[in-house]
């Protein structure tokens, strides 16, 4: 569980919001997509970006750490 902090912006697909893990203390970003699965293009298309994304290294890139649907 988290405690949700602020939003730090929106896009095509949602909204991107601050939270603070209840277990660890652990900051982190949640991406919540919005009618994620209702245009089947849009849905590859997120999940695309989550293939992408977990596969980035990066130190000015936030890490996936895990996805629910």
């Amino acid at each position: 569980m988290w405690w949700w902090s602020r939003q730090l912006g929106t896009g095509a697909y949602g909204m991107v919001v601050s939270a603070q893990d209840r277990l660890t203390g652990r900051r982190i970003a949640i991406k919540k997509c919005a009618n994620l699965f209702v245009d089947p293009v849009d849905a590859r298309k997120i999940g695309r970006e989550i293939r992408i994304m977990s596969q980035l290294d990066h130190p000015n890139i936030l890490k996936v750490r895990s996805t629910l649907c």
